[in-house]
């Protein structure tokens, strides 16, 4: 996944001089501009998405049925998603101990971890899904999902929060929660059939 920010940086750095847009700007100034938060939702779910399924190629012999793929997408989109968060709880501390200013104490602090911990059961929910589809015979399905549920949900809660529709940042936190507490539900019910199902014989 971490990979993936390399030719995701690139590609950025492509496209967005041909619409006009100065890489020069301020973060705010560029996220006020929808063309430059549509195609950076675009290129999150196409790019980082992509590189979590490598370790599917690798255990496909393991796994027997598309249920344990699940499974499988599950424990490898934790483990991503954690990862991620931790990289950047460490790069968050040393930003705030490099500062002269004291940082204010309150309920803000708290958006980092909680944006972390939806992150993290976004990642978990999406490879568990490509899992399902990649070992019921329809990969190219299972990415276009994953990575089209991906870029929308990062699409709307940037938009919503660059063009000033929320200002509420803990509103925003809700619903992009909301928008992945219900990719599980779908979920649940592939894994019940999935399960139900006997196990084909190799």
């Amino acid at each position: 996944m971490f990979a993936a920010q390399i030719p995701k940086s690139m590609v950025a750095s492509s496209l967005l001089p041909l619409l006009g847009v100065s890489l020069s700007v301020s973060t705010d100034e560029l996220m006020r501009n929808s063309g430059v938060v549509l195609i950076g939702a675009v290129l999150a779910g196409f790019f980082e998405e992509p590189f979590k399924f490598f370790g599917l190629l690798v255990f496909r012999k393991r796994v027997d049925t598309a249920s344990d793929g699940m499974c499988y997408g599950l424990g490898a989109g934790f483990g991503a998603g954690i990862l991620e968060a931790m990289l950047l709880g460490v790069s968050a501390y040393f930003a705030v101990t490099s500062q002269q200013d004291v940082v204010p104490v309150d309920l803000n602090l708290l958006l980092g971890p909680t944006e972390r911990v939806s992150a993290s059961f976004l990642h978990a929910g999406l490879t568990a899904m490509f899992a399902y589809l990649y070992f019921s015979g329809k990969p190219l399905l299972g990415f276009l999902v994953s990575a089209g549920y991906h870029t929308f949900v990062d699409f709307y809660a940037l938009w919503l929060l660059a063009s000033g529709v929320l200002d509420d940042i803990w509103l925003l936190e809700g619903l992009v929660a909301a928008s992945v507490l219900v990719l599980y539900f779908p979920l649940l019910r592939l894994y019940r059939k999935s399960s139900s199902q006997p196990p084909e014989s190799s």
